[in-house]
């Protein structure tokens, strides 16, 4: 078997249009899905051709290599880790060396679980109506990010193509740039989703930070759109709100400087510009975001909030303000009239050692509510004690300003 040079998916199909190798197959793996023209359907990847086969036991993928020897030994290294792995976000994995006979040659084939699912764009907008719901799933998704960083497994493409959503329950396909600790020390041949990635991230070490940076973009699309359902109108373009020159607009784009406005994404907005910023290598995790962030994982309600009270006045301070300071080019009188004293003391009324009155009114100790409280808050202040009542009167003009106030006596 020459690996060298792998047949391509024009080839796999012929084979399995022949009705003996199609025999074969659906004997070993399941009933073959098929296009209405009755040949079988493909899917095409980037370097391999995938089959779709039912059984009773559920689907199975058979994903047929195209492109390169190096492609398929580090699949099988991985397919290898992965038996010995346990987490709901990855598929069940087999290396089949016998897959599918192609004239007199056996070519190998990695046979996965098939998930029937919904893509991740997909249950967004099933999900965008109920913003409970989003940030259900963008828990589900944080928890898929935490069972992965500690196997020290990265996906290396997380996007809305490669996570499926079924039976509540996120799952990941597509594994050509997974990173698994068996391949450390190899380099890294595929790249994910540009739109996903550091703007740095061809720098990338191959190792198991390569989900970081995704991870945090996807979280902060998820939490946004449970804030702000709109943003998937204005920002989606084929099924990602971020595009690679968010990542690189220091700030300046439009759905950065939304995020940063609206108080339930701001922090988890200003945590992505800083990892967009800083060397790939040293990109925090996401749980390390989300702890370090100004403001919680808020909470939503259906319910419309009630517009807040008016704040109440403060309460009169019981020690009396300072008297107001009259300037006397401004004051009608430098200082007040022997008979307006006497008529103060009369009724009780104290003066400093200005003349002016003090605000205590009578001699019970009440309060005038007009009193001198100082510059900026009554203007025409008038005071009319009667020694027959021993009462005060306050004529006031106090128009809610901050405009200087003087006082004025008759």
């Amino acid at each position: 078997m020459n690996l060298q040079r792998l047949p391509d998916a024009r080839a796999y199909l012929d084979a399995l249009s022949d009705p003996v190798s199609r025999a074969d197959v659906e004997r070993r793996f399941g009933a073959l899905e098929c296009s209405p023209n009755g040949l079988p359907k493909v899917y095409a990847g980037a370097f391999s051709t995938t089959f779709h086969c039912e059984t009773p036991g559920g689907g199975v993928a058979l994903r047929c290599f195209t492109r390169s020897a190096d492609d398929l030994e580090r699949y099988v290294v991985i397919a290898d880790s992965l038996r010995h792995v346990r987490t709901a976000a990855l598929c069940r994995t087999q290396y089949v060396p016998y897959g599918i006979r192609i004239g007199d040659a056996w070519w190998p084939a990695i046979e996965m679980e098939w998930i029937a699912g919904r893509t991740l764009d997909a249950e967004i907008e099933a999900r965008l109506a109920d913003s409970d719901a989003m940030l259900e799933l963008a828990t589900r998704f944080r928890e898929t990010v935490q069972s992965l960083g500690a196997l020290g497994i990265a996906h290396g493409d997380l996007q809305h193509g490669n996570i499926l959503v079924a039976d509540g329950q996120v799952r990941l396909i597509d594994y050509d740039a997974m990173f698994v600790p068996a391949l450390a020390g190899m380099c890294q041949l595929e790249y994910g989703d540009r739109n996903y990635q550091h703007p740095k991230y061809r720098t990338a070490p191959f190792d198991g930070r390569l989900d970081r940076f995704s991870s945090i973009v996807i979280y902060t699309a998820l939490v946004a759109l449970a804030a702000d359902r709109s943003l998937w109108s204005r920002f989606n373009v084929g099924g990602t709100m971020f595009r690679v020159n968010d990542f690189t607009s220091n700030g300046s784009s439009e759905l950065f400087r939304t995020l940063l406005a609206n108080t339930a994404t701001s922090g988890l907005a200003r945590a992505l510009l800083v990892a967009c910023r800083m060397p790939v290598e040293e990109v925090p995790t996401l749980e390390e975001v989300i702890r370090t962030s100004a403001r919680p994982l808020p909470t939503f309600s259906p319910e419309v909030a009630r517009e807040a009270p008016p704040p109440s006045r403060p309460a009169i301070p019981l020690v009396p303000p300072r008297a107001a300071v009259v300037e006397p080019s401004r004051a009608r009188t430098a200082a007040i009239p022997d008979r307006h004293a006497a008529s103060a003391a009369a009724a009780g009324a104290q003066t400093d050692a200005t003349g002016r009155t003090r605000s205590t009114c009578d001699a019970s100790g009440t309060r005038c509510p007009f009193r001198v409280r100082g510059v900026g808050e009554l203007r025409n202040h008038r005071w009319a004690a009667s020694p027959r009542a021993r009462s005060c009167r306050a004529a006031a003009a106090h128009d809610g300003s901050a405009r200087e106030a003087y006082t004025s006596y008759a």
